[in-house]
């Protein structure tokens, strides 16, 4: 009869064997399967080196199309707005998808609404002019002085088309929407105008005092309390006549 010697395994010796167990399992089911790992991990490497390559390529694009905007914007201010416009649509076009191309749609606005303001005919200008605006307002970029002034961009060009009753809504968004900027007193100013326009005086004398009040001691307020003067003393006269023909009219009674 043959005697078995019973042989002690230790905790950590059975560990180690199903560490070598799980390692021979992986490996076998790696063996099994390598042409689908290798396919997995070419693609991954794959989809790795483009999005670097698109990065790059992206920042040399943005890089570039900064650049030829500092150029644009030299011109834009220089007050040459036909060539401007063009120099900012080539922009907009190929450097489609960065931050100066979605920039470019705000300042083709504001050359339209310039030439517009130069031409006999300023339709085109004006209604191109809005377009651009309302296109850089999607994107939702800018600082807010520059959305605000998208806005009175718009505003101003349906006034000059004499389309009063919209641009009395666009100078309403660029207070409501962005209430205290650099640009504020100017979107109660074509408010202003409106009033005047529809003859709801004192709804304009209201606002050219909310003007003087809240920007004190700046141009705006100047021309507030110039437009407000003038305003009442057209009032004046016409009341005057208004009462005299209303005595004149109990008299003969």
């Amino acid at each position: 009869m043959a005697i078995v010697k019973k042989v002690k395994v230790t905790k950590k010796e059975l560990k180690r064997d199903r560490f070598v167990e799980s390692v021979l399992n992986l490996y076998n089911w790696g063996k099994a399967r390598w042409r689908y790992l290798f396919i997995g991990f070419s693609v991954l490497i794959l989809a790795i080196i483009i999005i670097l390559s698109f990065k790059s390529t992206f920042n040399a694009k943005e890089k570039n199309s900064q650049l030829e905007m500092t150029g644009a914007l030299d011109i834009y201010v220089s007050g040459d707005f036909k060539q401007a416009v063009e120099l900012f649509t080539n922009i907009k076009q190929t450097y489609y998808g960065t931050n100066a191309s979605k920039m470019s749609n705000y300042y083709i606005g504001m050359c339209n609404l310039n030439i517009a303001t130069m031409q006999k005919n300023p339709e085109e200008n004006y209604n191109n002019a809005i377009k651009s605006f309302k296109q850089f307002l999607k994107f939702k970029i800018g600082m807010d002085e520059i959305r605000s002034a998208a806005y009175i961009g718009i505003a101003k060009s349906f006034e000059g088309l004499n389309q009063i009753d919209s641009a009395f809504v666009y100078y309403n968004y660029a207070i409501e929407k962005l209430p205290t900027n650099a640009y504020t007193p100017e979107a109660y100013l074509g408010l202003a105008r409106y009033y005047e326009a529809k003859y709801q005086v004192e709804e304009a004398l209201n606002t050219y005092e909310k003007i003087i009040y809240l920007f004190k001691n700046t141009t705006y307020s100047q021309q507030a309390y110039v437009q407000k003067n003038l305003l009442e003393g057209a009032i004046d006269p016409l009341t005057q006549i208004y009462n005299k023909e209303e005595k004149k009219g109990a008299n003969n009674k």
